[in-house]
Formats: structure tokens, C-alpha cells, sequence
């Protein structure tokens, strides 16, 4: 292979990944914790650690309750089907003026339970894997998950040995040393995993993309998107046109029944009720995702007054295809194994980006301090702040939440649920600084405060809730036991790591302390 080329390869890879890797951090960590952000919910809300239910529950029984707790005056409804451990339903429901309710159904008292008081990982961790909460999110996401699949290519050029180095690992080396082994060997280690996931996180946001293609053959707003929608699919969600029926909403038990028995059996996981009480008001059903891949969760409409189906679910192959890349990145399907085999390759990922940014700090340190240049230490802010900033600031939005009983709870007119962003924010760019100020140290610094932090989420889950982890594994409420054990391991490595850190200073100082001895002069006679 060309030398040059191989020279251009490793000067892309690197610099993009001093540059991005913070940002690829953030996507990589909140996506690793998104595989099972339903299980990080109901460690955030003990309010839906109820038993598990394998009992059939009514469509129509959720409706009526929810028409119950909300009033009549209805715009739109949304409730997720209750199964197996996830007994607690989600309810969306939007009314004419305007005004939300939201809530969970227990499928073992048939009652509502209390309303969300946390954004906890379905509506914080999940969506900033890949929005950032910033505007064009989105599109900062694309940019470098496609710089991305370019440091996979050019990192897989610039190694000559690259499955040697998958099973070359030398701990006991040099920093710089250990830590390249140990980037080397996370990255071969997942690159099919990082690669699929990488590319099928670009995939999925095809109609932001490519939004100058698809509105040259669709209009420019929420009805061309409908259109499009329609032609991909075969569905119509229906426009309420704001006129009134006395007609009583048909039943939702035998839609579903027709739905399913369409579907093969398979039951629905939804219900979308678009305009109760309007003429032109529609029910959508949508299929389980638990035993396929695909995200395509084949819609039926039914008209709600008479139960009549109106469209049955056909779809595009290239729509079919995107569909099942879309289902392999956000694994909606029921798979334990499949899972944990995600959480580990994101892990990798982490892992990966923190040993890149600690190789490239290690192998300059020296050169850039003989020559009086700023990189090292303007860079050591950004690795430390997308590393353990992010880390110490997560564990911080669990410990902020877990700090105050479940239910509605505010605090200087600030609600709860603004508080666990505010203290995770405020740990995040602590870290930066702190960072900038301490340099290597504030690896230590910030891995003891992550254990202590880790250590302390477990012990006010226990004092809170009474969940303590031999509950937990006793009631057989794996969720809550799974966040306790990863919280008490992640508080074991941080702890190691701070110590090794900690004894690696030491040893570095004494040997610093020897060699200036040695050259002092012999005291005289």
C-alpha cells in the first residue's frame, strides 16, 4: 500500500477523532445506556415497579379509564399495550385546548398510577444519543457519525497487524503503551458492531437527509408528509375535520382482534385514537415489535364509529429495507442476549474513544511542553469532559432523582423533572473545567467522584424505595437489580482506576525524585 496514502489515512484519523471525540462519546455513551432506557424508567420511577401481568387486558378498559381521568374532550389518544414486565403502560392524550395528559396504566390493578415526574431515560438520555438537545441536533449527529465510518476505514488501513492486535494486550507497559493495546483491541473487537450501528444511524434519518429530494415530489409541510407516508405504506392517519358525531366510538377489543388475526396471531402494542368524536376521526392499530427485527409495526386503520378496516399494511421494498436497518440500531424486539451483546459492543465504543484520546495526550505530552504549546492541555479539557464529565454527570442525574421521593415535588418553583438535566448539565461542564485546570490529574480526581457517586445512587434507590439489590433479585425485578449491580461495577472500575492512577503518580514522582538526586553533588567532607 502506498506509504503517503497510509500517512493521509492516519492524519484523518486522528485529528478527527481529537476533534469529534467528544461529541462521538456522548452518542456512543447515551446509546449504550438507550438499549435499556424502559429499564432505567423504572429504576427512575418506582412507580412502575409493578408485577409483571401475562393476563390479556382490554384496549376498550384502557379507553375508559383514560376518558375517566381526562374528560371527553379529547383531540388525541395514545396508550402502549401492557406485556409481560412492562405492566405499566404508557398514556398520551392531547385535549381541544391545547393541554397534555400523561400517565401510566397498571394492568394488575386495572387503575391509573401516578403521573411521569421524571424525564428519566426515555426523554432525556434516549433522545440526546442523537439530537444532543441542541437545534440541528440531527444533523450534528450525521455529520460525525458519517466522520465516523471514515476513522473505521482509515483506522483499519493504518494498522498493519490489526487482529494481532486484537489479542496484544500489555497492562503492565507504558500508558501510552496499554492504552493503544487496549484501543486497538476494543476496536477490532466490535468494528462489525460499530460499523452496523454507525451506518444505520445515518439510515434511519433519511427524510432529514434528503429532505431537498422528497420535497421536490411532496409539499413542504405536515401534509406532504402525510402523502409520503401514505405512498410508503399504505396508511392514513386521517385529517379531523373539526365537526362533531354522537356516534359511540366502536370496540377496541374486536379491532384489535381483526388486527391480530391479520398479523398472524401477533398482538398489538398500541393504540392511536386521531380525532375521538370527529367524522373524520381514525383508529390506528400497531403490531408488536417483540419477535422481529424490523421497526415496522404494519399500522392498520380503522374507521372508529363502525370498526370497519380501511387500510391494511403494505409497504415499499426500499421502505421495507430501511425499516429493518432502522429495527437492527434501536432494538425494539425482545432479546435479552441480543441486548446485553449491544450494551457490551457501545461499552466497546466507549472505551475505544477514551483510549484514542488518552494515546494522543500521552505519546505529545513532552513535545508539546518542550515547545510551550497549549494542544495538550486545551485537549486533555475536551477528553475529560466528554469522558468522565459525561460519566460523573449521568450517575449525577440518577442520584439527583433518587434524592426526593417519587410523585410531583418542586423546589424553588423548579420542578423535578428540570433539576436532573440542570445537576447533570452543571457536573458535565464542572468537568471541562476542571479538566482545563488540573490536567492528568482530573482523571483521578473525577474517577473517585464517579465511584462515590455510583456507590451513593445504590444506597438512596435502597433508603427510598426499600429496593435494596436482594430485593430486587428476590422479587425477581431484574431491571432495578441489572441498574444496581452496573452502578456497583461501574463504582468497582472507577474505584481500581483511580487507585492505579493514583500509584502510577507516585511511582512517576519518586523516579522524577531519584534522578534529581543523583545528579546533586555529593555533600562535602
Amino acid at each position: 500500500m502506498n506509504a503517503d496514502f497510509r500517512v493521509s489515512m492516519a492524519w484523518l484519523h486522528t485529528w478527527a477523532g481529537v476533534i469529534l471525540g467528544s461529541i462521538m462519546m456522548v452518542m456512543f455513551f447515551m446509546g449504550t445506556l438507550s438499549v435499556f432506557k424502559d429499564e432505567i424508567d423504572r429504576w427512575m420511577m418506582p412507580q412502575l415497579r409493578v408485577e409483571a401481568t401475562h393476563s390479556h387486558v382490554s384496549p376498550d378498559a384502557i379507553y375508559e379509564k383514560v376518558v375517566e381521568a381526562a374528560g371527553e374532550d379529547l383531540r388525541t389518544v395514545y396508550f402502549e399495550m401492557p406485556h409481560g414486565s412492562h405492566s405499566a403502560s404508557r398514556i398520551f392524550a392531547t385535549k381541544s385546548d391545547g393541554s397534555r395528559f400523561e400517565s401510566y396504566f397498571d394492568a394488575n390493578t386495572m387503575d391509573l398510577t401516578a403521573n411521569r415526574d421524571s424525564l428519566g431515560a426515555g426523554y432525556f438520555l434516549y433522545p440526546m444519543h442523537y439530537t444532543l438537545h441542541m437545534p440541528f441536533g440531527r444533523w450534528v449527529v450525521g455529520v460525525v457519525a458519517m466522520f465516523m465510518l471514515l476513522m473505521m476505514i482509515s483506522g483499519t488501513v493504518i494498522h498493519r497487524k490489526i487482529f494481532v492486535d486484537f489479542f496484544t494486550f500489555r497492562p503492565n507497559k507504558k500508558l501510552p503503551r496499554s492504552s493503544l493495546d487496549l484501543h486497538n483491541a476494543t476496536s477490532v473487537l466490535a468494528m462489525p458492531f460499530h460499523i452496523m450501528i454507525t451506518l444505520s444511524g445515518v439510515i434511519i434519518f433519511y427524510a432529514i437527509y434528503f429532505a431537498p429530494t422528497i420535497n421536490a415530489a411532496y409539499p413542504e409541510d405536515s401534509s406532504g408528509r402525510s402523502s409520503l407516508y401514505k405512498d410508503l405504506t399504505g396508511l392514513d392517519f386521517g385529517v379531523p375535520s373539526g365537526e362533531q358525531t354522537d356516534a359511540p366510538l366502536a370496540s377496541l377489543d374486536i379491532m384489535a382482534e381483526k388486527a391480530s388475526n391479520i398479523w398472524g396471531g401477533e398482538a398489538i402494542s398500541g393504540v392511536f385514537i386521531n380525532g375521538p368524536g370527529d367524522t373524520e376521526g381514525r383508529v390506528i392499530l400497531y403490531k408488536s415489535l417483540a419477535n422481529q427485527v424490523s421497526s415496522n409495526d404494519r399500522r392498520m386503520a380503522f374507521d372508529p364509529y363502525s370498526g370497519e378496516l380501511l387500510s391494511e399494511p403494505r409497504t415499499t421494498a426500499g421502505y421495507e429495507t430501511q425499516q429493518w436497518i432502522s429495527g437492527a440500531h434501536m432494538i425494539f424486539f425482545d432479546h435479552w442476549v441480543l441486548r446485553w451483546l449491544y450494551f457490551v459492543g457501545g461499552v466497546a465504543g466507549c472505551v475505544m474513544i477514551a483510549t484514542g484520546y488518552i494515546y494522543w495526550m500521552e505519546t505529545r505530552r513532552k513535545k508539546y511542553a518542550n515547545n510551550k504549546w497549549p494542544g495538550v492541555r486545551i485537549v486533555e479539557g475536551f477528553a475529560v469532559w466528554g469522558v468522565m464529565g459525561l460519566l460523573t454527570g449521568t450517575v449525577t442525574f440518577f442520584v439527583i432523582n433518587r434524592l426526593f421521593a417519587p410523585g410531583e415535588w418542586s423546589w424553588a418553583g423548579i420542578p423535578k423533572y428540570f433539576w436532573e438535566p440542570l445537576a447533570f448539565y452543571f457536573v458535565w461542564l464542572a468537568g471541562m473545567i476542571h479538566g482545563w485546570v488540573r490536567g492528568k490529574k482530573a482523571w483521578g480526581e473525577q474517577a473517585w467522584l464517579l465511584g462515590g457517586l455510583c456507590i451513593a445512587a445504590v444506597f438512596l434507590n435502597w433508603i427510598t424505595t426499600g429496593d435494596h439489590l436482594g430485593a430486587s433479585l428476590l422479587k425477581g425485578d431484574m431491571a432495578v437489580a441489572s441498574m444496581d449491580l452496573v452502578l456497583l461495577l461501574t463504582a468497582g472500575v472507577s474505584i481500581s482506576a483511580a487507585r492505579k492512577i493514583g500509584s502510577v503518580r507516585r511511582a512517576a514522582s519518586s523516579m522524577g525524585a531519584a534522578k534529581v538526586n543523583r545528579s546533586l553533588p555529593a555533600p562535602a567532607e
